[in-house]
C-alpha cells in the first residue's frame, strides 16, 4: 500500500453518505487517519494495521463542542488499481455498525 493523501465518501449501515475530507495513509501503509465532518460533529479516526492482511484497528474521536466521545473502529482494505475501499465495524455508543468507505488519491 502506498502512502498518500485521499478524500472520498464514508456511510454507515444506517446513516446517509458522508463526505472524507482527507484519508491520510502513511508509514508506507501501516496506518491510516480519516477525518469527516458530520451533523454530530467532527470525527477524527486513527488505525494501526494488524499482522492480518490489510485489516487495521484503532480508535475515533467525535468533537461536538466542548464535548468529546470515543470508540472502536475497524476495517479491512481493499484495493483495485486505484481504487480503494474500507468496509469494517464501527462501534459508537456501545452500538455495533458496519461502515464503508471509498477514497480516491489528491496528494
Amino acid at each position: 500500500m502506498r502512502d498518500g493523501v485521499f478524500e472520498g465518501r464514508t456511510s454507515w449501515d444506517s446513516v446517509d453518505t458522508q463526505k472524507i475530507e482527507r484519508t491520510i495513509i502513511s508509514q508506507s501503509g501501516m496506518k491510516l487517519t480519516i477525518e469527516f465532518l458530520n451533523e454530530e460533529g467532527r470525527y477524527t479516526a486513527s488505525l494501526q494495521r494488524t499482522d492480518v492482511d490489510d485489516t487495521y484497528r484503532g480508535q475515533f474521536i467525535l468533537r461536538s463542542g466542548k464535548n468529546t466521545s470515543t470508540g472502536k473502529v475497524s476495517c479491512k482494505l481493499f484495493n483495485y488499481d486505484d481504487d480503494i475501499v474500507l468496509f469494517g465495524r464501527w462501534i459508537e455508543d456501545n452500538i455495533p455498525y458496519y461502515w464503508w468507505a471509498e477514497l480516491y488519491e489528491v496528494e
